[in-house]
């Protein structure tokens, strides 16, 4: 097995790949989450694939819908597909837990890709990315929809800006992040 850890100095959490993808034929990813005090993530679903959580060490807190639930060492919660959720740690001491993802589909590489651009700079101090056309990418990557807005909207768009930034060679110009 061989991990890679992705670290960067603006984001709010590392991520460790423990068993990648192609390791599992693309049944799932695993992976060992860093979440720093006070870091998380927004809202958010995803259509494909869901989410299993397991704290390792610390507290953490995942929001599904309006409820918030509070996982400690041992614990765990699956988030299935279409269930809007965030992650978030509240307390002031990092909380390491796994994460499985399944299937795997392009999550890895959306992970690779996220960090090299907040290595080289190139994302705000949220974790967005400066330029517009490469958070369309991530986002069509990693198959994430913002809560709150239809999913028909989100995909007529972001599809049709996916398109354009296809046809520009923006997804060209991350490839080397994702290696």
């Amino acid at each position: 097995m061989k991990t890679t850890t992705l670290k960067s100095a603006s984001a709010n959490y590392e991520v460790t790949i423990l068993k990648s993808a192609d390791e599992t034929a693309g049944r799932y990813s695993f992976l060992k989450v860093n979440l720093y005090a006070g870091a998380g993530n927004e809202l958010h679903y995803h259509t494909t694939f869901s989410e299993h959580f397991e704290v390792v060490s610390g507290v953490l807190s995942v929001q599904v819908g309006k409820e918030i639930k509070y996982l400690y060492p041992g614990q765990s919660l699956t988030v299935g597909k279409r269930l809007a959720h965030r992650f978030f740690n509240e307390t002031k001491e990092a909380t390491v837990f796994h994460c499985t993802i399944t299937p795997a589909r392009n999550f890895e590489k959306a992970l690779r890709i996220g960090y090299g651009l907040a290595n080289d700079g190139l994302m705000n101090e949220k974790g967005i990315p400066k330029n517009f056309l490469h958070g369309v990418i991530l986002f069509h990557l990693s198959e994430s929809y913002l809560h709150g807005l239809p999913l028909w909207f989100q995909s007529f768009v972001f599809g049709g800006l996916t398109r354009v930034a296809r046809w520009l060679k923006v997804d060209e110009s991350l490839e080397k992040y994702s290696v």
